[in-house]
């Protein structure tokens, strides 16, 4: 069952597309079919509105639409002192780069299994 928070992002969802497309969201369907879910957001993204766009991605993420984000390719650092890194320095630049790749703020990937409305009920418990 869904809380107060969630209908609220829902139903100001539902009116914003409404407000600028003319389009009147079925939200059952926008919970349950995720090809219906990618026409309206795509629909909503395609607006010329901060909020709709910033509340269609919010909602993206709750459904887990968002989790098939690309890791950036990690490329070696230049050695820029002339001489070639030591086999201890090596292994302290992997160190400081996975230290830093944990730092970042990326998205943990979710549990793909259970259907998209399953994680979205579940993420916003």
């Amino acid at each position: 069952m869904l809380n107060r928070e969630q209908l609220q992002e829902l139903a100001h969802f539902k009116l914003l597309v409404r407000k600028y497309t003319g389009v009147s969201i079925r939200i059952d369907a926008l919970i349950h079919q995720p090809e219906y879910q990618q026409q309206m957001f795509d629909l909503a993204e395609e607006q010329e509105d901060e909020e709709l766009l910033l509340l269609s991605l919010m909602l993206r993420d709750r459904l887990g639409l968002l989790d098939e984000l690309a890791e950036p390719e990690r490329l070696p650092l230049p050695n820029t002192s002339g001489s070639a890194l030591s086999t201890d320095s090596a292994s302290d630049f992997s160190s400081q780069a996975d230290q830093e790749e944990s730092r970042r703020l990326i998205p943990r990937s979710r549990s793909t299994s259970k259907p998209p409305e399953e994680r979205y009920i579940m993420s916003l418990r």
